[in-house]
């Protein structure tokens, strides 16, 4: 990870050079978990100026997952600005899965912007199985 950390913009330029594959993958994902990390904000504007393609998909999971779990208010703001589209689907589908175990209500309020019909009703079903879960173990 330290060829990610040492410079961004550079790490940038390379990666944009690398053909699409495993390496190239790879390396975006390395690159967005550190950058994330350290600059969430900037590591988010990078990932919206991308084409939506598998690759910007495992982006934004990741930029949700280290974010969401560092400061997940501003994450959340962040994706509700965001145009609708499959890549800002994966972000709130991840936010939510963070939330699942602990606040289930926060999830199921966030599966409720994914506009992607069939993973918004799994990420529902999830949501809803975790309210129940905590409701019934509250009643124990």
């Amino acid at each position: 990870m330290g060829w990610a950390r040492s410079n961004r913009v550079d790490s940038v330029a390379v990666i944009e050079q690398l053909p699409g594959g495993k390496a190239r993958s790879g390396a975006v994902q390395e690159l967005i978990v550190d950058w994330a990390g350290n600059e969430p904000e900037k590591a988010a504007a990078w990932v919206a100026g991308r084409p939506d393609s598998i690759e910007s998909q495992f982006a934004i999971r990741n930029l949700a997952n280290v974010w969401g779990r560092q400061d997940p208010a501003s994450a959340e703001a962040w994706l509700a600005l965001q145009p609708p589209s499959k890549i800002r689907d994966v972000g709130w589908q991840q936010l939510a899965q963070l939330r699942v175990g602990f606040d289930p209500l926060a999830s199921l309020g966030m599966s409720a912007q994914i506009t992607d019909e069939a993973r918004r009703h799994k990420m529902t079903a999830i949501a809803l199985e975790g309210l129940l879960w905590q409701n019934t173990a509250a009643a124990e």
